[in-house]
């Protein structure tokens, strides 16, 4: 028994993943290094803070606090939780009930996993699939998405829209002359200027090269 114990603390603290056993009112009873070092406590503060307040959202731990105890055991269930010194963390967690031999729950025991790199990332290339890299502008593809739909709603409520396009005129001259980081900064101040312009129930977006579409419901 002895041995079997010290091998499961040895997988217990060497783990890559932040384990925890908490009690049944919400208190952590034990957490290895991966634990402490994710969220920023020393082993005394983690035993001393309540479960909640590691959440970021009091409706999300309501939700998983439901889901939990319908369930009895959750995989991988995404949670926003909170580092000590309150950094927002994208996580998965993946938690089950402790329980004794005779089927009485004790507690629970859960896995933490941090995947807000891996959103970060997930976001940016969704950034970049919709959006001109110079300008941040909507690309040609959401262009069309959302003049499609706003040209359903006018339809739809008897209005029109109103559709424009500008280009730049001699813009191979400025590159030419004053380089393409002025080149870049000219089309960055179009676009900005733009979209100063138009309501937030507008688009503007950048077609490619020196042409910028918009469109406006009327």
């Amino acid at each position: 028994m002895q041995e079997s114990e010290e091998k499961f603390r040895t997988l217990f603290e060497d783990s890559k993943d932040a384990i925890y056993i908490a009690s049944m009112d919400g208190r952590f009873v034990d957490c290895n290094r991966s634990f402490l070092n994710l969220f920023g406590y020393t082993r005394e503060e983690a035993l001393e803070v309540p479960a909640k307040e590691t959440y970021y959202s009091t409706e999300e731990r309501h939700a998983f606090r439901k889901t939990i105890l319908e369930k009895g055991a959750v995989r991988d269930y995404p949670l926003k939780l909170l580092k000590k010194d309150g950094t927002v963390m994208d996580c998965l967690l993946t938690m089950s009930e402790k329980k004794t031999q005779d089927g009485a729950s004790i507690g629970y025991q859960g896995i933490v996993r941090d995947i807000t790199a891996f959103k970060k990332a997930e976001e940016t290339i969704r950034h970049m699939a919709y959006h001109d890299a110079l300008t941040g502008l909507p690309n040609r593809i959401l262009f069309g998405d959302r003049l499609s739909v706003a040209m359903a709603q006018a339809q739809r409520d008897g209005q029109r829209v109103a559709v424009a396009m500008l280009d730049l005129d001699k813009f191979k001259s400025v590159n030419d002359l004053l380089g393409h980081k002025v080149g870049d900064f000219l089309l960055k101040a179009v676009a900005n200027r733009l979209s100063s312009v138009l309501r937030k129930s507008d688009t503007v977006a950048r077609m490619g090269g020196t042409s910028f579409f918009s469109y406006s419901r009327k």
